[in-house]
């Protein structure tokens, strides 16, 4: 049935549509998590070194 192979290649289309979505927005988060560890690994030095310098002045 022609119908019936119509529907089926546009849902085929549908879902490669929506492979690619789903496998960009996955990139998306990747590359955000990546940024936060960044981000986070930058605070915890600079807090780090913040304490180091209120070590050395005697401030507890």
């Amino acid at each position: 049935n022609p119908r019936v192979a119509t529907a089926m290649a546009n849902l085929a289309d549908g879902i490669s549509g929506l492979v690619k979505n789903m496998r960009s927005e996955q990139q998306i988060m990747r590359d955000w998590v990546e940024a936060q560890s960044d981000e986070q690994k930058a605070m915890r030095n600079t807090l780090e070194k913040i304490a180091d310098a209120l070590k050395k002045t005697g401030v507890h």
